[in-house]
């Protein structure tokens, strides 16, 4: 069996926004200011990404420039913008910023980047009309831009999929997908991407699951067990399930993840006062009957198999 630690808790990244007031852009600022000083990088100039949608590239760089002015023995440094327009494989550079030929270091900035795709086609269309080094900079940074080297420079990473500014709501223009890593080497994905009604988020792809959703009675709760041939995927449909995962307990909100490989000791509760649901695809062999070991039961189930 599993350790307590060998489950994998998405809480709630996936569907919830972190907010940003002013003090908290501005002493990330400061923090990218001293992070690109540090590695020595002084750009010429400072390119504001600039999407109609979501125009925060602009108010960023425009900040990091007079930061950057502060600093000892440091030149005013011009700030222009490229505008980038769409959505997914849609999105592309509807106009170019006029770039001088004495400009030998460009900091292209926006004020996320979750996948790195708009900083990718960013960078792509400026190598054609210069020879400047180019190097990326945002305010939050997801996993996938960071592990994928998208983005140079970050304040700090995303902990939400969508990031609410002064500026606006702002939200990814390119699918995320996010990997839980499994013990069996494997991994599970869950993508997402944005579509004009709103967005979808995937959970399986062409591949043999099932999939139930729990209801669980007002303080009641399931036996504690673990499974010998499949992984089970749980997404909260309401507040308050808790769920016991070896020896500890945490509780879930709606639309949080929880992958809970084979082999994991677990169960889930419903609060005192209300129903609660969840939603549980399994992957793996679903042998309702000889797959469940049941470990502590409170009807009386231990020793019988799963169809009960």
């Amino acid at each position: 069996m599993s350790d307590s630690n060998a489950h994998r808790f998405a809480v709630g990244s996936e569907l919830r926004v972190e907010t940003l007031d002013w003090p908290t852009v501005y002493s990330l600022c400061r923090t990218l200011v001293q992070t690109v000083s540090h590695d020595g990088f002084t750009p010429d100039l400072i390119i504001g990404i600039y999407d109609p949608g979501a125009a925060g590239g602009y108010p960023v760089a425009a900040q990091l420039a007079s930061l950057m002015q502060d600093l000892p023995n440091e030149p005013s440094i011009p700030v222009e913008v490229i505008r980038i327009e769409g959505r997914s494989a849609e999105r592309g550079v509807s106009k170019l910023p006029i770039i001088p030929a004495s400009v030998a270091r460009i900091l292209l900035v926006d004020d996320v980047a979750w996948s790195g795709t708009t900083f990718r086609i960013a960078t792509h269309s400026l190598e054609t009309v210069t020879n400047a080094i180019v190097r990326s900079c945002a305010l939050l940074a997801g996993r996938q831009a960071i592990d994928e080297g998208h983005v140079h420079y970050y304040g700090r990473e995303a902990v939400a999929r969508d990031a609410l500014f002064p500026w606006g709501l702002v939200t990814p223009t390119a699918e995320i997908r996010q990997f839980f890593d499994l013990d069996s080497g494997s991994n599970r994905e869950v993508s997402w991407a944005p579509r004009p009604w709103g967005f979808w988020e995937q959970f399986a792809l062409n591949e043999p699951c099932t999939v139930r959703i729990l209801t669980i009675f007002p303080g009641e709760y399931l036996s504690l067990q673990y499974h010998r041939n499949r992984d089970e995927f749980f997404i909260a449909l309401d507040n308050g399930v808790v769920l016991q995962i070896g020896e500890k307990k945490l509780t879930a909100r709606q639309g949080d993840y929880i992958l809970i490989p084979r082999g994991t000791v677990h169960r889930q509760f419903a609060p005192p006062d209300r129903s609660v649901r969840v939603l549980e695809i399994s992957f793996g062999r679903y042998d309702q009957v000889g797959d469940i070991l049941r470990l502590e039961d409170k009807y009386g189930r231990l020793g019988r198999d799963g169809a009960y």
